[in-house]
């Protein structure tokens, strides 16, 4: 069956092995993950029953009786007030890439957010991974934060993260949708009591602008990142600081 023709639907127990055996092939590729070495069915255990259908939902695509391909949504912060804030991670088999199933699943991801109480998605995405950054890209994802040198991918410290965020998951009725499924379920608990109800939790959004010091290495280096990002970048002394948005 074609990856065109495949099959969305919630993820199942039995669907782990695939999910994670999907993941470890994307490793060695150092382009859609940080995690370098591959990780057990049992591992993952914990982590694929924080997905809850009614919060944080996971989803798979399956093309005849095999699972190719799953987008599911994590918590982004553990903090309250980020409840309606979800980072959302999409992986494709190597077999079933380029034939638009991610597109289809971020699409499915979109649209069955605020359902669950999800206003906001954030995807963090490797600066080098192009087509991840322009699949996001065209459904309407904007660039908020470019983060330099944050992972070590096996002694490469160039490699760089962007974080990539949306507003208006599922447009209007998405946030009423998510407003409904927020009051419903009400703010997560802390030390065993709900937190007390307020108005729904807008998107809050980070702009991350690189800081740039007028001499030495570090000063080309920013003035790289800061070409390399699209972001002005201008000397301002000796002194470290953010580059003002025009």
């Amino acid at each position: 069956m074609p990856a065109t023709d495949a099959t969305i639907r919630p993820a199942a127990p039995d669907d782990l092995a695939a999910v994670v055996g999907i993941y470890n092939a994307t490793i060695p590729g150092r382009t859609a993950t940080a995690q370098l070495e591959p990780v057990t069915v049992q591992a993952r255990r914990p982590w694929f029953a924080a997905h809850t259908p009614d919060r944080r939902p996971m989803w798979v695509a399956e093309a005849g009786d095999q699972v190719v391909a799953w987008v599911g949504l994590s918590d982004f912060h553990p903090r309250a007030a980020y409840a309606a804030t979800a980072q959302i991670s999409i992986y494709t088999s190597e077999a079933v890439r380029g034939q638009g199933l991610g597109g289809r699943l971020l699409d499915h991801a979109i649209t069955g957010s605020p359902k669950v109480g999800v206003t906001a998605l954030i995807g963090l995405v490797f600066a080098h991974n192009a087509p991840s950054l322009a699949l996001f890209g065209s459904r309407g994802f904007e660039r908020w934060g470019h983060m330099p040198r944050v992972a070590d991918m096996d002694g490469v410290y160039a490699t760089s993260c962007t974080s990539v965020a949306t507003s208006d998951a599922g447009g209007p009725e998405g946030r009423r949708a998510a407003r409904r499924a927020l009051r419903r379920r009400g703010p997560p608990r802390r030390g065993g009591r709900r937190a007390g109800r307020g108005p729904p939790a807008t998107r809050l959004s980070f702009h991350f602008e690189p800081l740039v010091p007028e001499r030495g290495a570090a000063g080309e280096v920013a003035e790289s990142l800061a070409r390399g990002s699209g972001r002005r970048w201008s000397p301002s002394g000796s002194r470290l600081r953010p580059v003002p948005r025009s």
